[in-house]
């Protein structure tokens, strides 16, 4: 290996955050979170890896994942490519070739390359310095799963090697048991919750003589394994407290105990700043709230880094608009609720007085949203966003609304595309809709930056990109918090940062070293809590997000009157801030990361795995907890708890049809299964494997689920697991079904070993293979027995009975008992509503061709107007084209004027994408035509469908005997 360079030209530091020095002076990173994680990655690995696992690892979602890492990777090349190419991108494979010596995590491996036994000591010395922190610490990337467990994987490994090599240096300095203390106490800051590193500590202060602050070790020690761990200390940490006697000699005259260092007296309180500066955006604010309280539609979109002041901006909206008489509804997107559809709009809805809005729209919105009332009957999301829209029209109507929404940078994929369903629906409503995001990070959540792209192009949009403060503005700001200070200093430092401002300014009043980051400064105010503030703080900080007061004393163990003291201090000292009744917030964002990442990364795993289980008892039965629960179990590596609730919280995510979010939950709910036992994990795959089928359907299946589920049958079957490997059966064969392959799944439906698989479980089988015979047209005397056999197993599951009435529905049409199939069809929609969107609309179709051949257009219509409602969300070509079809033959049939050449533009599509539709409406429409005389468009229609025979077995097996019966079309 050649010789390291005294001093590097290129050094990338990934113990702590990510750094790249460049002759020793920072250089700026990109401002993307992934382009980051990339970085770290490359440089972390040291090898070549391949573009699609790139893609998988940071890119997996909606847009182009090879073109996302290629922008990123130009960003990347001018930061580490300079005197030689660094970066490597072949056609395949991408690589970050850097020295070891260019690396602080390589110059620590080649330190102790041959094991940390038989390293030197000036080696494991620069080995410990080089440590700034945790590996690629503030690296988060919210959302890309697998990122997330490699990092927590390799972070985990480089918390070892660090212990490993503090363990050896204490070991080592027996003659400078000064630097052995050094070391001890670097080794207790790292994991607070080893035993062995208290013990290490006590055993090195008793060796100097001073007895008291090995007291004090053993005291900290004791209260933190009662608190974190409700343990007692061990024999080991027993045994050093007893070396600490007075008698032991005292360290000779020539090395003094170094004098403490007096307590810092309380830091005073600040006076909360005023809105300053801004001209241009207060007479904007003005402007709008003057517009909409015209009566006009005004949008507004507000853009700048963390701390230049955008939520404090929409502070001081919200003031305006109150003061000119309007309402406000404020809801904010959570970075560590990613993957909670719609949470920012359940806050917003929730502070919006839906009590003047009509029952049935407030009953939609609960339906789906339960959060916000007592439930009403289900919908489905078109309802779900019409809801929204009519409730917030309504609202307008009684007096100016704003509907503010931050941080939309964290918006999920449903909370997005609602945004711009509702930015179209209410651009003729005078309403005010405000969102604030951050520009940079905008860029790693490609749905929002979509909808901020759309925002900004619309005629009634105002966009305020903040920057930073004037040094005139920033002494204004700081003299309304802390009169007498040197505004211009605070300005040079600050770079005009509103946040970074407040926090020198307090500094500066405390007597503190003003300089420094950000996230030292609040470090700085949150080492003056004391008491219950200092252990409350943590607890609230791995919430993540705005809580109520009984939340956090549940999960922190404390009743009401140790709480409130604390949630007062830390209200005073300008960590929290009251956010609605009962509920508390952090007072900025990044005062809640400096929080959270001032804790080791056992505490928190500790804390989150707490957490998780105190949230888990509570109450919920709609899966509203579960995606915080499984959140936070899995950062606190609880896998059983984990997976259990990822399952939950998939499933309502398909229930609110957030499909997206649903695989992603999966996704990573059967990244933590592997941990579990084999019978565990194979049972809690399975379950999660259904519910990625049930968020499938509507997309037309996904095919690569069919081989995961049958290795997990195999692994059943070979451990000899009768109820798992039954379940399995019949996931495989609802995965089938929801590929449209009925005949497949009528095949493992029908098999024994699905039956039995829990209550119902055996209604739910033969109802389902009794609809896919139906479907198939196949075997209807088999259908009919099996629908009689249901029936007499008594009360039927839900999803049994929808299977019985539409199988029930199919056979009456095919014995042309036509007012029985409408009865069936309508039974089966009335149980369908309940999050299955496919389903109501194949049971739609199903009922609109039946009221076609019933003569009864205007009702065919009005199931062809609900299913264009939900199709274009459904994702499947043919069942969007089948309302549209639907609809112009209900208009022809009615008498309105639909042209041939509509007719053939509407139904030519069917022929590749729904065949058995195609061949339904051509038939009814051609019995219509005959019915009214029109027999030459009957005759062309008709030679159509014979053309279509050969490629469409289905249509001619199907539709042309049942048609046939009736003696209609055949005999002309």
């Amino acid at each position: 290996m050649a010789k390291p360079p005294a001093s590097p030209a290129l050094r990338v530091c990934v113990l702590g955050d990510l750094q790249v020095l460049r002759d020793g002076r920072a250089l700026g990173l990109p401002p993307s979170r992934r382009t980051r994680a990339l970085l770290g990655y490359l440089a972390v690995t040291r090898r070549s890896q391949l573009r699609s696992r790139l893609c998988d690892l940071f890119w997996d979602g909606p847009g182009d994942p090879r073109a996302s890492l290629r922008w990123s990777l130009a960003k990347l090349r001018p930061l580490v490519d300079s005197e030689r190419k660094r970066l490597v991108a072949a056609a395949d494979g991408v690589a970050l070739a850097l020295e070891p010596w260019e690396l602080d995590l390589g110059e620590v491996r080649a330190a102790v390359e041959g094991g940390v036994e038989a390293a030197g000591l000036e080696a494991l010395r620069r080995a410990a310095e080089v440590f700034r922190g945790e590996l690629l610490e503030g690296v988060e990337v919210p959302g890309c799963y697998r990122f997330e467990e490699w990092v927590a994987a390799e972070r985990a490994q480089a918390r070892r090697l660090r212990l490993s090599i503090l363990d050896a240096l204490v070991a080592r300095c027996e003659s400078d048991l000064e630097e052995a203390l050094v070391h001890a106490r670097a080794r207790v800051a790292v994991d607070p919750l080893s035993e062995s590193g208290h013990a290490s500590v006590i055993r090195v202060l008793a060796r100097l003589g001073r007895v008291r602050e090995g007291l004090e070790q053993y005291d900290a020690c004791r209260q933190i394994l009662a608190r974190a761990l409700g343990a007692r200390p061990s024999a080991e940490i027993e045994r050093a407290r007893l070396a600490l006697t007075p008698s032991r000699p005292s360290p000779p005259p020539c090395e003094p105990e170094p004098p403490k260092p007096a307590p810092r007296a309380p830091a005073p309180v600040l006076a909360g700043p005023t809105f300053v500066g801004r001209a241009q955006e207060r007479a904007a604010l003005d402007r709008i709230v003057a517009e909409v309280k015209g009566g006009r539609h005004a949008v507004l979109l507000v853009l700048g880094e963390p701390g230049v002041g955008k939520s404090r901006l929409l502070d001081e909206l919200a003031v305006r608009f109150l003061r000119a008489g309007g309402t406000v509804a404020r809801g904010r997107a959570y970075e560590a609720e990613a993957l909670r559809p719609y949470a920012a709009w359940i806050d917003a809805l929730r502070a919006a007085p839906l009590a003047t809005v009509n029952e049935t729209v407030r009953a939609e919105l609960a339906a789906l949203l339960p959060e916000l009332g007592p439930p009403g009957p289900s919908s489905e999301e078109n309802r779900l966003f019409e809801a929204v829209v009519q409730a917030l029209s309504t609202l307008s109507r009684e007096r100016p609304l704003a509907l503010i929404l931050d941080d939309v940078q964290w918006f999920d994929e449903r909370s997005a595309a609602l945004l711009h369903y509702a930015e179209r629906s209410l651009r003729g409503v005078p309403l005010l809709l405000a969102c604030a995001g951050r520009a940079a990070e905008l860029a790693d959540n490609p749905l929002a930056l979509k909808v901020a792209r759309a925002l900004s192009r619309g005629e009634l949009v105002t966009r305020l990109e903040l920057g930073p403060l004037s040094p005139d503005e920033i002494a204004e700001l700081t003299e309304s918090a802390a009169p007498g200070l040197d505004g211009a200093r605070i300005y040079e430092e600050s770079e005009g940062n509103p946040l970074l401002a407040l926090e020198m300014a307090r500094a500066l009043r405390t007597g503190s070293d003003p300089s420094g980051s950000l996230e030292a400064l609040l470090e700085e105010r949150f080492e003056h809590l004391q008491g219950r503030a200092r252990e409350v703080l943590p607890w609230a900080a791995a919430l993540g997000r705005s809580f109520r007061a009984d939340r956090l004393a549940r999960v922190a163990g404390m009743g009401a009157a140790e709480l409130l003291p604390a949630v007062e201090e830390l209200e005073r000292r300008g960590v929290l801030k009251p956010a609605g009744e009962g509920a508390y917030d952090f007072t900025h964002d990044l005062v809640r990361r400096a929080a959270y990442r001032s804790l080791s990364a056992p505490r928190r795993q500790l804390l989150h795995r707490e957490v998780a289980r105190a949230l888990s008892p509570l109450p919920d039965p709609d899966g509203a907890l579960a995606g915080e629960i499984a959140h936070h179990a899995a950062l606190g590596e609880d896998a059983e708890l984990a997976t259990q609730a990822a399952v939950g919280a998939a499933a309502r995510a398909t229930r609110l049809f957030a499909f997206a979010e649903a695989r992603s939950l999966v996704e990573r709910g059967l990244s933590l299964a592997v941990r579990l036992p084999p019978a565990q994990r194979i049972s809690v795959s399975l379950a999660l494997l259904r519910v990625a089928v049930d968020a499938s359907r509507t997309a037309g299946g996904d095919a690569s689920l069919v081989p995961r589920i049958e290795a997990l049958l195999e692994e059943a079957r070979a451990q000899g697991l009768s109820a798992e490997e039954a379940a399995g059966y019949g996931i495989l064969a609802h995965a089938h079904f929801a590929n449209r392959d009925a005949e497949h799944a009528a095949e493992l439906l029908g098999s024994e070993a699905v039956r039995g698989v829990e209550p119902g479980g055996a209604a739910v089988a033969m109802a389902e293979v009794a609809g896919c015979l139906a479907i198939l047209e196949r075997d209807i005397p088999r259908a009919r027995m099996l629908i009689e056999e249901t029936r007499r197993l008594g009360p039927l599951p839900p999803r049994a009975a929808v299977y019985l009435s539409a199988a029930t529905g199919i056979i009456r049409a095919l014995e042309d008992d036509l007012p029985s199939a409408e009865e069936c069809f309508e039974r089966a929609l009335g149980l369908a509503a309940e999050g299955a969107p496919w389903e109501e609309c194949v049971l739609l179709a199903r009922l609109a061709v039946v009221e076609l051949m019933l003569e009864r257009p205007s009702r065919a219509l009005e199931c062809a107007a609900r299913m264009d409602a939900a199709a274009p969300r459904l994702g499947v070509t043919g069942e969007v084209l089948v309302p549209r079809a639907l609809g112009a033959v209900s208009r022809r049939l009615m008498g309105e004027n639909v042209g041939d050449e509509t007719l053939l533009r509407v139904l030519g599509p069917l022929e590749l994408d729904a065949k058995a539709r195609f061949a339904e409406l051509v038939c009814v429409l051609a019995e219509g035509e005959l019915a009214s005389g029109h027999v030459e468009p009957s005759r062309a229609l008709l030679a159509r469908l014979a053309r279509r025979r050969a490629g469409g077995a289905i249509v001619a097996r199907g539709h042309e005997p049942r048609l046939a019966g009736q003696g209609r079309v055949r005999a002309r």
